[in-house]
């Protein structure tokens, strides 16, 4: 998984979990057996994170959402305001807390835990 919000992510997980569950005849703890790929970027501070990244990422990510759109970035039941563009939405604010790790190091360390 990479994209998704953890929202999303959390439900996809516990559709596995009891899937896998049933499969093994065990409770298979949440997140057992589960990779998650994150697009990261580590600076000093936020504001460098986003400044020496920032821009590129959105370059990087506008590729794959002019195919999948946005759906993917989304939480589970949210609907986005109308847009003359498919991809208007798509900024680095939008997507920072949905599915990005640009932190600095203690921030980062912090979320590991």
């Amino acid at each position: 998984m990479w994209i998704p919000t953890v929202k999303a992510l959390k439900e996809r997980f516990e559709v596995y979990r009891n899937a896998r569950s049933e499969a093994e005849g065990r409770d298979v703890p949440l997140g057992e057996g589960i990779s998650l790929v994150r697009d990261m970027f580590v600076a000093d501070s936020m504001d460098e994170a986003r400044e020496l990244a920032g821009e590129d990422i959105i370059t990087y990510l506008s590729w794959i959402a002019h195919w999948r759109g946005l759906g993917s970035h989304m939480d589970p039941g949210e609907v986005l305001p109308e847009t003359p563009g498919k991809l208007d939405l798509l900024t680095y604010e939008f997507l920072h807390p949905r599915n990005m790790l640009f932190e600095t190091p203690q921030k980062m360390v912090r979320n590991a835990v």
